[in-house]
């Protein structure tokens, strides 16, 4: 199965946050047999999500989503 990563995260962006969970995500692929694709690193803006999480489901076998879900000011992931 090919996987691809998609962080939300403006805050991983300003380079306030480093992004771990990416790194974690490839780990775990690897040792359950995993083919871990793709990383990208997208802003919270909800056109840019949906357009990104669509592209990348056409492509991949899985995605799987980290950041932009939340309690915070700039929240879009869930209703996007």
């Amino acid at each position: 199965s090919t996987v691809a990563a998609c962080i939300i995260a403006n805050e991983v962006l300003n380079g306030k946050t480093l992004d771990t969970n990416s790194h974690h995500l490839a780990k775990k692929c690897f040792s359950v047999g995993l083919a871990l694709k793709h990383v990208c690193v997208i802003p919270d803006q909800s056109e840019v999500i949906i357009s990104t999480l669509r592209e990348l489901s056409r492509k991949y076998q899985l995605v799987v989503t980290s950041g932009g879900i939340g309690p915070t000011h700039d929240d879009l992931t869930y209703e996007c």
